[in-house]
């Protein structure tokens, strides 16, 4: 039986930048998850199952900070923060252990980070 793939929760109203990180994580061999919005994400990711979370920051209803501070309750699961914003969030995200990838940001960027917190995290990168 072979080894479960990594699944990453992609987290973001932007439904171009999220169909572009599923496409491109997925075929590095990552499993992906995207929903559109906060509420959404916290609901999956009490389902189980999730090895790292991808969140924009800044959208309508449960935002990022919110659900990054929801997960911190009870879970040390890895979190690559996405943004426009380039320092309203970095300092409280810093003190959650949560690293912020400013947008745009290269595509090479976020799976150099999803493998990094990955491997820091003891699980198997995909590739």
């Amino acid at each position: 039986m072979g080894k479960r793939k990594p699944c990453i929760l992609i987290i973001d109203n932007d439904d171009a930048i999220a169909t572009a990180l599923e496409l491109r994580l997925g075929s590095l061999g990552y499993q992906c998850i995207l929903v559109s919005d906060g509420q959404q994400g916290l609901e999956v990711f009490s389902m189980g199952g999730i090895d790292l979370v991808i969140t924009d920051l800044n959208m309508p209803g449960i935002d990022g900070p919110e659900v990054i501070q929801t997960l911190r309750q009870n879970s040390r699961v890895p979190i690559i923060a996405i943004t426009g914003y380039s320092r309203e969030y970095r300092r409280d995200m810093e003190l959650l252990d949560v690293v912020v990838l400013r947008k745009p940001f290269p595509i090479s960027a976020i799976i150099d980070l999803v493998e990094a917190e990955l491997i820091m995290n003891g699980k198997p990168a995909a590739i």
